[in-house]
């Protein structure tokens, strides 16, 4: 998908998702890609937390 997107052209400078993708070799390809990646950590689902 990263090569996709450079292939249209776009020269996005960072990536964001899901601490669920912060894997290590995710973030080495990022790296390697010459990406930055932001993640957010430790999201709480359920209707005892509020979003916020």
């Amino acid at each position: 998908m990263l090569d996709e997107v450079k292939a249209w052209g776009l020269k996005p400078e960072t990536v964001t998702g899901d601490s669920w993708y912060a894997a290590k070799e995710t973030m080495n390809t990022l790296k390697d890609k010459g990406f930055r990646g932001l993640f957010a950590p430790h999201r709480k689902f359920g209707s005892e937390t509020p979003p916020f």
